[in-house]
């Protein structure tokens, strides 16, 4: 047998250790070519995801419902409730916690009441929209139901499309050849790269969601910064900028979409309405009016009920005059209540807030003026 030279055995023996070093720092010896090799590791570090007994990933195979709620429940530190599942027949004792967890913050649901379809595989249109609801975030993609570039956002199940098209313009996710293929399944290390993006990328993902949507709901802001997750400093187009809480922001998005919403109700809509619903919609527009959200002083006398019942009355007489009824709830309201001493509209320079607010429920997508709403 022909001897290695002493050059040539250092170099295999160097090579030999190079070859074990690499594996030593590899916590799963199956992911050296997985695009995804950092984030799976970070997540294993933290405890939210696990491998195989003899040491491997499996990069390459797909997720089921059960170990989907697995990763993401303690990725995002849930508390763990077995007890929250025990309706569902077909999850396994082991796996309740989990799946408990995910019921208990909203970010799931079953099948039916007693299957949770424990063993099919995530889809990524349903892995879209329970990433959405662990941000906190459903209620808002859903109302400003952004537009998407996927060529098969059609073939995208009706209730998981403003998730995805909110995931697709925040950067979180992205397609295949302009596709999403929304029903097909996801693998590990797909789902590691998007848990990895909630646990250590949150703030990131959290700021691109507020930037779009404070530039989509007031006409004068250009950026958002978290400062931190309470607090956001809002940039205008004047070159000012002011610190609003992140609640602030979010409730009057909320309230004043809400409030909006009624301009798309008329007189001859409301003379239909029954004594609940006309409850129901003044109640709403006078407790607005006194909210921090309004661009109205409130003087209402009286608790929210005894002021919404002037309001119905007012409005009932107001659209008893055919000639009124293709005004809309919301400007009506405003001037029955200005009418009568409830409100009184707020101005800056000259400008009416309450009509520029009257005048941009009219608009497909209204839009507001950042600077001049903060707390009264």
């Amino acid at each position: 047998m022909k001897k290695l030279g002493v050059t040539a055995a250092l170099t295999v023996m160097l090579s030999s250790q190079m070859m074990m070093s690499a594996h030593a720092d590899t916590l799963f010896k199956d992911i050296q070519n997985s695009g995804m090799k950092t984030q799976i590791e970070a997540l294993a570090k933290a405890g939210a995801i696990s491998g195989y007994s003899d040491g491997t990933f499996h990069p390459k195979e797909n997720v089921t419902r059960l170990q989907f709620a697995k990763m993401l429940s303690l990725a995002m530190n849930y508390h763990l409730d077995a007890g929250a599942a025990k309706n569902f027949k077909d999850v396994p004792t082991a796996y309740k916690p989990y799946v408990g967890a995910l019921l208990d913050e909203g970010v799931t649901a079953g099948v039916t009441a007693t299957t949770y379809n424990s063993t099919a595989y995530i889809t990524r249109q349903d892995m879209a929209t329970m990433f959405v609801r662990a941000m906190g975030l459903e209620d808002y993609a859903i109302l400003f139901d952004f537009d998407s570039k996927f060529k098969d956002y059609n073939a995208i199940a009706g209730r998981s499309q403003a998730q995805v098209a909110f995931l697709e313009n925040i950067g979180f996710l992205s397609g295949s050849n302009g596709k999403f293929n929304p029903g097909g399944p996801s693998t590990r290390e797909a789902v590691a790269k998007f848990i990895y993006q909630m646990k250590f990328e949150e703030n990131k993902f959290m700021e691109r969601a507020l930037n779009l949507f404070a530039q989509n709901f007031y006409y004068d802001v250009v950026k958002v910064d978290l400062i931190n997750s309470d607090e956001i400093q809002l940039y205008y187009k004047d070159g000012t900028s002011e610190m609003w809480d992140v609640s602030f922001m979010l409730e009057d998005i909320a309230s004043t979409s809400t409030y909006d919403s009624f301009a798309a109700l008329d007189g001859s809509d409301w003379v239909t309405f029954n004594s609940s619903d006309k409850k129901e919609i003044a109640g709403f527009i006078v407790e607005y009016w006194d909210s921090a959200y309004s661009y109205f002083n409130y003087y209402g006398k009286g608790d929210y009920d005894q002021v919404a019942s002037q309001v119905i009355q007012k409005l009932n007489t107001f659209y008893s005059t055919s000639a009124n009824r293709n005004t809309d709830v919301v400007t009506a309201s405003e001037k029955v209540g200005i009418q009568n001493g409830i409100i009184k509209e707020i101005t800056t320079s000259g400008i009416s807030k309450a009509k520029i607010s009257a005048a941009s429920v009219h608009m497909e997508k209204p839009m507001h003026q950042a600077s001049i709403r903060r707390p009264k």
